[in-house]
């Protein structure tokens, strides 16, 4: 498809970027992790969550070379999740195949959140003609991820890819049928960029606070009607 598409489009550079790295990820690596021999690999699940930082911070550098607060707010948002993607050997497992090897990252509902709220504000500071169209992508993954947020990741690489895809071969008419660049407010970027920086912000100020309740002496006497972690709680 690649010839038509460099022909039908005139993306930018970080359209076509985002375009080949996700089809990368989710197609091609993501698919192997997942059903091939190569899933029982560790170097090959620890690179999921890694991808998964990458692919975050693309957005990052664009919102830090665009300049002023609203992009400097979601860059810094950018940067907090992937910060806290949970990276241990704990945290990523693939389903065996009669559980339709279903793939999972550790993931709380709080992140999920804050990531959503995140990629929101990117696209809308950015390329408000997809924001209406984004949103449905967002939202789709989120419902599932607001149910188990350990799958969030499977669903969030399956739309994302199919959304890219798509907008790779018929931008033209998705465009004509869901342009939303009048929902762009000049005056509205630095509270939409405000929400997704606290939503970060305070996604984060949890997971510190729990690791302390949970883990720490100093949070058990914060805390002492918490009832004490059993011993392999992790």
């Amino acid at each position: 498809m690649t010839p038509y598409w460099l022909t039908a489009n005139d993306f930018d550079s970080f359209w076509w970027v985002k375009i080949y790295t996700i089809f990368f990820c989710c197609s091609g690596w993501g698919t192997a992790v997942r059903f091939t021999a190569v899933g029982g690999r560790r170097w090959a699940r620890l690179s999921i969550p890694v991808l998964l930082g990458a692919n975050i911070l693309e957005a990052v550098a664009v919102d830090a070379m665009s300049g002023g607060w609203a992009h400097g707010m979601v860059a810094v948002a950018g940067l907090i999740l992937v910060g806290t993607i949970p990276m241990g050997p704990g945290a990523i497992k693939i389903d065996p195949p009669e559980r339709h090897t279903d793939f999972r990252l550790s993931l709380t509902r709080g992140w999920v959140v804050a990531y959503t709220a995140w990629n929101w504000a990117f696209v809308y500071l950015n390329y408000p003609t997809y924001v209406g169209y984004h949103t449905a992508v967002l939202a789709a993954a989120l419902i599932l991820g607001l149910a188990d947020p350990e799958r969030w990741l499977q669903a969030r690489t399956c739309t994302l890819d199919l959304n890219l895809l798509a907008m790779a071969t018929v931008n033209a008419e998705l465009v004509a049928w869901m342009d939303t660049s009048h929902w762009h407010d000049d005056r509205a970027t630095v509270v939409v960029a405000g929400v997704a920086f606290a939503a970060t912000a305070a996604g984060t100020v949890r997971r510190f606070r729990r690791t302390i309740d949970r883990k720490s002496p100093v949070g058990r006497r914060l805390h002492p009607n918490r009832i004490a972690p059993r011993k392999n709680d992790p």
